[in-house]
């Protein structure tokens, strides 16, 4: 058997590439080690029949290895199939499609495989149908329906915009963005408003935003963009993002605060648009007041491309933010503003305001904690001398609270102790 074995590995090439063209008396040599006693032997005869199918010769190919499936013997039968989704033929395809009815799902999950690269019209169809009766795992068809879907499959991938799982949800917001008419811009900015929904209540109830809950937003808004930009709904100039900052939708404020965020739209000394700037930064400033975190953080995104002094007096403000995510986006963002616009003082006067953030806890994931060591490795960031490590130490034993006492006292033990 393994001599066998090894002489049709050679017939069938290795995976991905084509085998050796068999002759009429070759190809029946290989289709009588179907019958061999070893399943291996079996086994490799298919796969070299598949890759070396072609011709003249691939309908007799196709019958002798769709034979095989009546046998019903389970290894045989997968991959049968698999090798038939290999083999460029009508009867190919015709027995993959009946194999959809199968009752082992092993075989139906094959058999769909196999047809995805053909894309029938028949494949989508079906893929729709067992969505709605549940024949198979709902991920397995999603992940099928997003390979091959047209107009068909709007309905039902709106319908799942709102799946437990992200990932589907994913899948199913590229299905709706693909289709892109004004249906699904819609359906893709209702479902945009729910995640920021989401990410308010997270914000809200934690230390932060979970970065697969931003990457699904970002996500989402992209697709929106692409597909109101094809619809011309949108324009991305410096009045259309204005526009869309003025937006009674979150959904369009934040594509704007997205690109703010990426380009360098406030780059004054080099776009020479300082007066139109200083407008927008009015309004990013009130979209900084915004009740919604999400609204805030992105805000703050994008104003660290601004080099105004106003949008370093919002950044500062921002660090007071009653929500520890928004102000620690505010903080990155002040960061980024510094290094782009050299200004140092900002950096002294947000490490002045650490006593306001008293830890709680005393925990790694206290988030005042946290807020209170990122300000100072800020201050060490631009300027070394404002702060050493002893004199971090020194600053919080002569804090004015009990908090800052008590801090001090749990960094200075160990020492004490060594």
């Amino acid at each position: 058997p393994a001599v066998r074995v090894e002489a049709l590995v050679s017939l069938g090439g290795e995976p991905g590439q084509e085998g050796v063209e068999l002759s009429a008396g070759g190809t029946e040599r290989v289709a009588r080690m179907l019958e061999d006693q070893n399943i291996l032997v079996r086994l490799h005869a298919l796969e070299a029949l598949g890759r070396s199918a072609g011709g003249d010769e691939i309908d007799a190919l196709v019958a002798q290895i769709g034979a095989v499936l009546e046998r019903r013997e389970t290894p045989e039968v997968l991959k049968a199939l698999e090798v038939l989704g290999q083999v460029d033929s009508a009867e190919a395809e015709r027995i993959l499609l009946e194999r959809l009815d199968d009752d082992d799902k092993r075989v139906v999950t094959v058999a769909v495989e196999g047809l995805i690269a053909r894309r029938p019209p028949a494949l989508e169809g079906w893929i729709i149908e067992s969505l709605a009766d549940g024949r198979m795992p709902e991920g397995f068809l999603i992940n099928a329906l997003a390979q091959v879907a047209t107009d068909q499959s709007h309905a039902a991938a709106i319908a799942r915009l709102d799946h437990p799982d992200a990932e589907l949800r994913s899948l199913c917001s590229s299905i709706v963005a693909q289709i892109g008419d004004h249906a699904s811009l819609d359906a893709l900015a209702a479902a945009a408003r729910k995640r920021i929904v989401a990410m308010d209540e997270s914000l809200a109830s934690s230390s932060g935003i979970p970065d697969d809950m931003a990457g699904e937003l970002l996500d989402l808004l992209s697709k929106i963009s692409t597909v109101g930009e094809q619809l011309g709904v949108y324009s991305f100039g410096e009045d259309g993002l204005v526009s869309l900052l003025d937006s009674a939708e979150p959904q369009e404020q934040l594509l704007a605060l997205v690109r703010l965020a990426e380009e360098k739209f406030f780059d004054v000394p080099m776009s020479g648009r300082g007066a139109g700037n200083a407008g927008v930064v009015d309004t990013l400033a009130a979209l900084a007041n915004s009740d919604s975190p999400t609204m805030r953080v992105f805000t703050y995104e994008a104003l660290k491309n601004c080099w105004l002094p106003e949008a370093g007096e919002v950044l500062v403000s921002g660090i007071s933010d009653l929500e520890f995510g928004v102000r620690f986006a505010a903080l990155e963002a002040l960061v980024q503003y510094v290094y782009s616009t050299g200004a140092r003082s900002l950096v002294q006067r947000v490490h002045n305001m650490r006593d306001e953030f008293e830890p709680t806890t005393y925990a790694v994931d206290d988030p005042n904690l946290q807020m209170r060591q990122r300000l100072e490795e800020v201050a060490r960031e631009f300027e070394p001398s404002w702060v050493s490590e002893d004199r971090a130490e020194i600053d919080m034993v002569s804090g004015t609270t009990e908090a800052t006492h008590l801090l001090a006292a749990a960094f200075l033990a160990p020492r004490e102790k060594a």
